[in-house]
């Protein structure tokens, strides 16, 4: 009920209540030849507990001393003023103290519940727990206040719903993830931001960061796993050298924009002219599935459904695109084109893709 009043209604009720104390003290002395400490203490503690039910630990532990120091004047005259006084000054630093703490841990709690419930408005909660890419709602410090099934899968603790800094970015990208945030936090958002993560059994993630700030204290960060990819080029590097110099050299020449998948059906290469095309970073398409890749540029066709459908369609059945002639729509970082869609499956010895 505190919490519905206002700051001057409680303010009345506060001193009403310890004048009815202090009053009901006095009559219990004049009629009483002994003065018993026991109902002081009682009496006392009614209001305390009132008047700290609204007030956080500060104000409790203040509100306790000033409990005592009312009290204490009722024991001049008693042989232990002292131990008796120190009774009362112990009481009212627990009572009001604990009530204040309990007070400020409640708050706390439903701030951090409100503060994540509204973060969940912003972001369509199926598509928060399926994305591919772990989704943090953080605070100001770094603090993850809701997570993804991503992120449980990747970073481990499981039963987790809210993690600290230190528990999930690596001891020594630690000042970087907190120069980073006061930057996301200043300018409203960040991009390509190339870290590392630590899971629960303390293995390094290398991970590309982009973050949205949602309000003052709150932003939705996006972490993409770089393993894989970086796996893909290691395998490259290692594997296939000379034919990707080759490709980088000849096929980056051509008009035609060319995007190479494997038989797990990843993009393993894409060449220059998939980026003028498309206004897109052609490095974003490497190591994803084709069909997530081509959605990343297939929105800017006049019929991208129509044309989402064919390719979906040829990629299921292994089948080839013989020829399929498409608009693409003009924009500040792209020219109207009008291009001729071809899709070749590759099967040898040593390749399929």
């Amino acid at each position: 009920m505190a919490s519905k009043l206002n700051p001057t209604e409680r303010k009345i009720i506060g001193v009403v209540a310890y004048g009815i104390a202090l009053l009901a003290i006095t009559l219990l002395f004049s009629f009483l030849d002994d003065h018993p400490v026991a109902p002081v203490f009682a009496i006392l503690v009614v209001p305390l507990v009132l008047v700290a039910s609204s007030l956080k630990l500060k104000g409790g532990i203040l509100l306790g001393v000033a409990t005592a120091l009312m009290g204490t004047p009722f024991f001049i005259g008693q042989d232990d003023l002292l131990l008796l006084g120190g009774g009362l000054f112990i009481m009212g630093i627990v009572v009001g103290g604990g009530i204040g703490l309990i007070n400020e841990l409640r708050v706390a709690r439903c701030d951090r519940w409100r503060r994540s419930k509204n973060l969940e408005e912003r972001y369509d909660d199926e598509i928060f727990e399926n994305s591919l890419n772990i989704i943090h709602f953080i605070d100001k410090e770094g603090t993850i206040l809701k997570r993804n099934e991503a992120s449980r899968s990747t970073l481990g603790h499981m039963t987790k719903r809210t993690l600290q800094l230190s528990e999930y970015v690596h001891p020594n990208d630690i000042d970087r993830m907190k120069a980073e945030l006061l930057r996301l936090f200043e300018r409203g958002d960040i991009r390509d931001v190339n870290l590392r993560f630590i899971s629960q059994e303390h293995n390094g993630i290398s991970v590309e960061l982009r973050a949205t700030r949602a309000t003052e204290r709150l932003a939705v960060m996006e972490a993409r796993d770089l393993r894989q990819q970086m796996e893909l080029e290691r395998r490259l590097n290692e594997t296939e050298a000379i034919y990707r110099y080759l490709i980088e050299d000849a096929v980056d020449t051509l008009d035609s924009g060319i995007i190479i998948t494997d038989k797990r059906r990843q993009v393993v290469w894409a060449n220059k002219m998939i980026g003028k095309f498309f206004g897109i970073d052609r490095e974003r398409l490497i190591g994803i599935e084709n069909l997530r890749a081509f959605a990343r540029y297939s929105n800017v066709f006049d019929d991208s459904e129509q044309m989402s459908q064919a390719v979906k369609a040829a990629i299921d059945s292994g089948s080839k695109i013989d020829s399929y002639t498409c608009r693409i729509r003009p924009s500040i970082d792209r020219d109207e084109r009008v291009l001729e869609y071809r899709s070749i499956p590759i099967e040898t010895e040593r390749y399929k893709g």
